[in-house]
């Protein structure tokens, strides 16, 4: 019987390089993220907390007639070496968080998922206003994920932090600005985390790949074939697919003067 995977693995930043050169293609930057940011901070709080957060499945694309890019931005790479089919959510929600980029809607408009983290408790939470104002928390972990200088910038959050508790007439003790330190360094180094990768091989048939896509389960939540079909356009035949996201899209709200997929009993899903 001919092998038609293998496994290896792969740290969050050599995934993020590999999307941001296009030889992995990440479809889901192009389409509805469905994740609770609730979800996405679960995921880096397992990551912190050395907990296994499952594998990625990759696939590796056949050879094309005509080349495809996938995602919005140039690439080194003319078309994907390979595309992600099991874990896009996991993966996007990481490229979002520490690239600093948006990710679309349900209403396919554009929106930042901000993660907070509060160095001394060493606690993840969706940002809000309160920790927007709170000198104790990082308001948007992706600052951290983005700066040139995490060194400069973890003083100048313990340096911030302890004006703040010495206004209110707090300590701020030797041992409170090496765990805050610490705990920066871990959140900063969590690009390094490893996937375990299970990669199908190019030489699998799309129905062998599409079976294997829809008998694994990911976080004990069943695959659509759906999400695997718009893998497929993705890579076949793109155009098309963009004409049913924006089909979609213009489902969401009444368009004047012209028409549109919109009708007020239901919005179309792609």
């Amino acid at each position: 019987m001919t092998e038609i995977f293998s496994n290896t693995t792969l740290t969050v930043n050599q995934l993020i390089e590999k999307i941001d050169t296009g030889e992995l293609g990440l479809p889901e930057l192009q389409r509805p993220f469905i994740w609770k940011d609730t979800k996405v901070r679960d995921l880096f709080d397992s990551m912190m907390r050395g907990y296994p957060i499952g594998y990625l499945m990759l696939w590796e694309c056949p050879a094309l007639e005509k080349k495809k890019v996938i995602g919005v931005d140039a690439h080194s790479f003319d078309s994907p070496k390979e595309v992600i089919i099991d874990g896009q959510q996991r993966l996007t929600s990481l490229y979002a968080v520490i690239k600093g980029k948006k990710v679309i809607n349900s209403k396919f408009d554009e929106k930042a998922i901000i993660i907070s983290y509060c160095p001394l408790e060493n606690k993840f939470e969706v940002g809000t206003n309160a920790t927007k104002k709170d000198p104790e928390w990082i308001y948007n972990i992706s600052e951290l994920f983005t700066t040139r200088n995490v060194f400069k910038y973890t003083g100048d959050f313990i340096r911030t932090l302890k004006n703040y508790r010495e206004s209110k007439g707090e300590t701020h003790t030797d041992d409170d600005q090496a765990v805050i330190a610490e705990h920066i360094n871990d959140v900063f180094n969590l690009k390094s985390y490893t996937f375990p990768i299970f990669s199908i091989r190019s030489n699998a048939e799309e129905e062998a790949v599409s079976e294997i896509f829809v008998r694994v389960n990911s976080g004990g939540v069943p695959l659509k074939q759906n999400d695997f079909i718009l893998t497929l356009l993705s890579l076949y035949w793109d155009e098309e697919r963009r004409e049913i996201e924006a089909f979609c899209k213009d489902s969401t709200a009444p368009a004047k003067g012209k028409t549109t997929s919109y009708n007020q009993l239901t919005t179309v899903n792609p």
